[in-house]
């Protein structure tokens, strides 16, 4: 959930120390600040009240304490090593368990993040521009790839073009009078198929 919650890879997760989200004096530390894992750049993220809320319920469950060894304990025992192959069976089991039946693997919980972002600001063009950023892409064609936006918009345009084509071949007329290209009247489209 906290992966989730701040749009970190989950090997950046594993890694967290307590000293990640306090001060040494105790207090909540607004930004998580970390050097990445994968690309060795440090990494400067918001954490959220939701995120807070969910630490202090891990807190308690698992009956840890932040402040033991100065802070410098890791928040998830046992997961320096990566250990992204049980993590990987855990989220496909309990991706089984809610009966979804598409592919989730560890970076699902990132791409979400980014993906949820967008929808959440659908009107601001900025949003590609500051998760490029956030998650340390080249270029926002690969950040609408990675969240799934490109293939999205692909399927949309398919699902238009079909329902297009369906409506033709059911005898609707379907014209495009501000079209600037020549294209086949739908008419004629039905007219061509029986032909075909």
């Amino acid at each position: 959930m906290l992966s989730l919650l701040t749009g970190r890879r989950i090997g950046d997760t594993f890694k967290l120390r307590w000293c990640d989200l306090y001060e040494a004096n105790g207090r909540k530390k607004k930004h998580l600040m970390i050097k990445e894992e994968k690309t060795g750049k440090e990494s400067y993220a918001l954490i959220p009240d939701a995120a807070w809320k969910e630490i202090e319920a891990y807190i308690s469950c698992a009956d840890a304490t932040p402040s033991e060894n100065y802070y410098q304990n890791q928040v998830f025992p046992g997961t320096s090593n990566r250990k992204d192959a049980a993590y990987r069976v855990a989220l496909k089991k309990a991706a089984d368990l809610a009966g979804l039946d598409y592919n989730i693997g560890p970076h699902s919980t990132r791409k979400t993040f980014g993906y949820y972002a967008v929808q959440l600001n659908p009107d601001d063009p900025s949003v590609i521009y500051y998760l490029q950023d956030f998650f340390g892409h080249s270029d926002q064609e690969t950040t609408m790839r990675y969240i799934g936006l490109r293939q999205e918009g692909t399927d949309k345009l398919s699902e238009d073009v079909g329902g297009l084509i369906t409506r033709a071949l059911n005898g609707e007329e379907v014209n495009f009078e501000s079209s600037m290209f020549y294209t086949i009247k739908s008419k004629d489209f039905r007219e061509l198929l029986a032909k075909a």
